[in-house]
């Protein structure tokens, strides 16, 4: 068996037999996968991603519940999932109405994307 997870998709993606529509539909999600990181969310949210940090006032913060990291990681959790549904969400609004002569494209040199 070859490498596995995020960075064989593309490849695997080529090995299935897509219609065009389907192969930038599933680029579109690599891409968000690739982009949507939580590293990179939490890292443009920047201190305020952790939410006890609402909670300090001049370097001293009240007592903290002893799972006060699993609230921080279920809070970049569901940050990282809002950012994701965000992306799609966005992709279905700009191409709703495309015209008679619209396409959806992904921003990549492919010509495979554009033969049926």
């Amino acid at each position: 068996m070859g490498p596995s997870g995020q960075y064989a998709l593309p490849n695997l993606i080529q090995s299935l037999d897509f219609n065009s529509a389907q192969l930038v539909t599933a680029y579109r999600m690599i891409y968000m996968i690739a982009d949507g990181t939580t590293y990179s969310i939490i890292n443009v949210i920047g201190p305020d991603a952790l939410q006890i940090w609402k909670n300090v006032y001049s370097f001293i913060a009240p007592g903290v519940p002893e799972n006060q990291w699993q609230i921080e990681v279920e809070g970049w959790l569901k940050t990282t999932l809002a950012e994701r549904q965000a992306y799609m969400v966005e992709v279905a609004v700009n191409i709703a109405d495309l015209g008679p002569h619209g396409h959806v494209g992904f921003p990549v040199a492919n010509n495979t994307l554009y033969e049926e």
